[in-house]
C-alpha cells in the first residue's frame, strides 16, 4: 500500500516511472506470493516499460515475474510465448545480460515441468556451470541471478539422479548465503540439500 501510495503521488505525470516503479512492486507481490496482485500489475506494466527505455534491472525483475507467472498460469505455453517476446527485445536492444537471464529461466521451467532433456540439452550446448556465467554473458551477473541458475541446476542434478554433483553445488551455495546472510536463498539450498542427501541415501 505504501508503494501504491508514492506511485500515485510522485510519478502521477510521469508513465514512464510509474510503468517502471509498478514492474518493481509486482516483483514484490510474486515474491509474497501475492499472485492475484502480481498479475495485476506486472503484464501492462512490462509492455509499456518495453515500449518506452527501462535498464537491465528493470527488465530482470519484470521478466522474472511476468516468467513465474506465466508457468503458474499456462505451463510452458505461456513461458514460451513470454521468452519469446523478451529475447525479440534483448537482441534489439543488445541487452546480453538479459538473453542470458532469459535462457536460464528457460532452464529452471523446463526443469520444473519435467522436460529433463531438453533442460540439460541448453546447458550443455553453452556449457553452463555456476563458475562459468560471467564469461558466457559477457557482464558480471548479481548475486540473485547466479543464486538462481544454481538452484536451477541443482534442482537438475537431483532429478537427474547426479546427487554427488548437487551435494557439491548446494554444500558451496549454503556457505556463501550463510556468508552474505541471504536467508530465503539460504533455507532453498538447505531443503534441496537434504532432498539430495536423502536420496543419496544418507539419512543423517
Amino acid at each position: 500500500n505504501k508503494s501504491r501510495k508514492i506511485v500515485q503521488t510522485h510519478f502521477l505525470f510521469d508513465p514512464g516511472l510509474q510503468s517502471i516503479s509498478k514492474v518493481f512492486i509486482a516483483e514484490a507481490f510474486y515474491d509474497m506470493n501475492q499472485i492475484e496482485e502480481a498479475n495485476e500489475y506486472i503484464f501492462d506494466s512490462l509492455h509499456q516499460v518495453e515500449e518506452a527505455e527501462g535498464w537491465i534491472e528493470v527488465y530482470v525483475s519484470g521478466y522474472r515475474t511476468a516468467l513465474g507467472l506465466a508457468f503458474e498460469n499456462k505451463g510452458m505455453v505461456g513461458v514460451n510465448a513470454t521468452l519469446e517476446v523478451g529475447r525479440t527485445l534483448a537482441r534489439k536492444r543488445g541487452l546480453r545480460r538479459l538473453e542470458w537471464f532469459l535462457m536460464s529461466r528457460e532452464i529452471c521451467y523446463l526443469t520444473l515441468s519435467g522436460r529433463l532433456d531438453a533442460a540439460r540439452t541448453l546447458v550443455d550446448q553453452h556449457r553452463l556451470s555456476s563458475t562459468s556465467l560471467d564469461q558466457f554473458t559477457g557482464a558480471e551477473l548479481v548475486w540473485r541471478e547466479r543464486e538462481d541458475f544454481e538452484i536451477t541446476l541443482a534442482r537438475l542434478f537431483i532429478w537427474e539422479e547426479k546427487y554427488s554433483d548437487a551435494v557439491l553445488l548446494l554444500k558451496d551455495l549454503c556457505r556463501r548465503c550463510e556468508k552474505t546472510e541471504h536467508g530465503r536463498r539460504l533455507i532453498q539450498a538447505l531443503v534441496l540439500l537434504g532432498i539430495a542427501y536423502h536420496l543419496q541415501g544418507e539419512m543423517d
